[in-house]
Parts: structure tokens; sequence; C-alpha cells
């Protein structure tokens, strides 16, 4: 969702981090500088792309909004052992070609492997506020989870769902949150829930999470995002969660050039620690783009990578360019070692 200004043709692949010192020692981490650019022009051409997940080796499965049925592609990512994005490649299951399922604002994607060595993935959609699950062929296999009535379609704001998903095989836990607020809880700026489902697509643990106060709005704004589009959950119980503020304002296209901005904070929480109240959140990594770098991007889907030879863990973050529209904001990966 998003941007009136937008990208061209190609799409890039930037495996660049910019160091940035956690808050708290418990969540250490370790960062790997990678400064050049990939240009990659896949087959399927600049997306739509809202979310990713890591299928093991060099495979991910990624959706994009824009397409019909579960919107899922198949890619393949080629990260070096120092972070470094080398190849990229992207295929449509036969599910999403072959789709008659109208486009449903998909924007999650969690994988979930079973004792076939294949697994299915499971898909969150704005449109219907619902998570449905499909095999790897994008074929839907008729199940959903059961989503609680208070976080259904007609409690949510308008487009403001269900963004991100996550799941962890250790833990056994999906977790999933609306972008924002819940129209119940309206009186409360910024308060959202992070809900987890057991692998019998049953509500389990509900945990609540205060976003960072925005520092523009919609009614300043050409164009204006703010909010929680991705989860990653960890082997230990944490989650990493990405808030992203992303911003063009009104006026010129010089005042765009200069203003426009787009700032992901990556946060960790703990829901596991006993804690009751508003889930204490610790910096993990903050990175902010502008137009004037060449590098504007909103990213809205991350999750964990491989791991790397030193013990770091890979996260994965893809960015939405809204299809190209305009030329500006581009299609990346960026990958942070963290440990």
């Amino acid at each position: 969702m998003l941007l009136t200004l937008l990208l061209g043709a190609c799409v890039i692949y930037q495996p660049e981090v910019d160091g940035v010192n956690p808050s708290d020692p418990d969540y250490a981490f370790k960062t790997v500088i990678e400064t050049d650019v990939k240009k990659v022009t896949p087959q399927l051409g600049s997306g739509d792309f809202s979310g990713i997940t890591y299928l093991g080796g060099t495979r991910y499965a990624v959706v994009d909004d824009k397409r019909s049925g579960g919107g899922i592609l198949l890619v393949d990512i080629g990260v070096s052992l120092n972070g470094k994005v080398r190849t990229v490649s992207m295929t449509i299951p036969e599910g999403t070609a072959s789709s008659d399922i109208s486009i449903k604002d998909n924007e999650g994607v969690a994988y979930r492997a079973n004792s076939t060595g294949l697994g299915t993935l499971f898909v969150s959609a704005e449109a219907d506020q619902s998570i449905c699950e499909y095999g790897l062929n994008g074929i839907p296999t008729g199940r959903q989870m059961a989503v609680p009535s208070d976080m259904a379609l007609g409690s949510i704001k308008s487009n403001r769902g269900f963004e991100a998903l996550t799941y962890n095989e250790y833990t056994g836990l999906f977790w999933t949150t609306t972008e924002d607020v819940l129209l119940n809880d309206a009186q409360t700026p910024g308060l959202l829930r992070l809900q987890s489902f057991g692998t019998d697509l049953m509500p389990s643990g509900r945990y609540l999470y205060k976003m960072d106060t925005p520092t523009k709005s919609e009614a300043e704004a050409e164009s204006y995002v703010f909010g929680v589009p991705a989860m990653a959950a960890l082997d230990d119980g944490r989650i990493i969660v990405l808030e992203r503020e992303v911003y063009v304002p009104k006026g010129s296209t010089l005042n765009k050039i200069r203003k426009s901005f787009s700032k992901m904070n990556l946060y960790v929480v703990n829901p596991t620690d006993g804690a009751s109240g508003i889930l204490r959140k610790t910096l993990m990594y903050t990175f902010t783009t502008k137009l004037t770098s060449g590098r504007f991007a909103d990213y809205e889907g991350i999750c964990l990578g491989p791991l790397m030879p030193d013990g770091g863990r890979s996260l994965i973050l893809i960015s939405d360019s809204q299809h190209g529209a305009g030329g500006v904001v581009k299609d990346l990966v960026k990958v942070i070692i963290f440990r």
C-alpha cells in the first residue's frame, strides 16, 4: 500500500546494513556492512512484495498483494557468507498463475514444515482479514485460522488489518497483529495486540504492544503509511517487530525529493517473560532511506534467513515498490546479520 511516486522497471537488491548500537545488551547483535548495490531484473519485473518467509537453503516464498489467490511467488535468493545478495530469481507457482480467487490484498506469509518435508504456507489477507493455508504450489488447502471476532474484518480500520505473519517451528506458534489499532482500541493511539495461534490454528496467547509516536500524519502528506507490517518469531520465543513510517509530502516535486523519507525500526519483545501489561520493547536496529539517496524504500516483509558461518543469524527484509509506479521507490532486499 503506498505511494504515487514510485519505481521503474528494474529491481535492486541491497544487502546493505548501517551500524547502530542496541539499547539493551540482552539483545546485542552483530552487523555486516555491504555497501554495493546489486541490480537484478527478475522475469517478473517490479512488484508489490508485502511478505517473505524462509523455506530453507536459498529458497523463499514471497506474497504480492496485487496478485490473485494467495499471491504467492517462489524466490531464490543466494546470500554469500558475508551477507551479500549474489543472485535472485523468481517463479510463479501453478496455484497463483491459474487462481480464480480475486485479489485479497495478501500481506503476510509464514512457512510451516510438515512430516512430508514439503510443508505449507499461511497467508494473511487484509481484504477479508483471513489467514489461509496454501500448498507450495499456491493452491489453497481449505484450512484457515480461527480469527477472534474482535480482530475480524468489521473490527479493524480500513486497510489496516493483518499485514504481519510469522511462524517458528521451535515454539510451534504463529504470530500476527493488525497494522494499526483495532476500532475498540481507538482511544489508545498506537496500542496493538500481538495474537498467537497454535498449530491447531486456534487462538492462543495475546499481548499488548505500543508503537512509537508517529512524526508525521496523513493530513500533511500526499502519501503516508505508519504501523507494523511484519514480524519475525525467534527460536527462544522472542519476536522481532518492524515498525515503519513512510512519508511523501504535499507540494512540488522538489519538495517531495527533499523531504520524503522512510524510517524502519526493528524492536524485540519477549512475550514469554511473564510480564503483564504492555510488553517491554528494545530497539534492535533502525535505518532511514530518503529520495535524495536513491534508495528510498518501503520495507513490508521480514523473515529469518540462513545461519552465518560465524554463528550469526540473517534477517531478510523485502520492500514494496507498488509495482514500480513513478520511477522512484525501489524493490530491495536488505540483509541484517545479528546474534
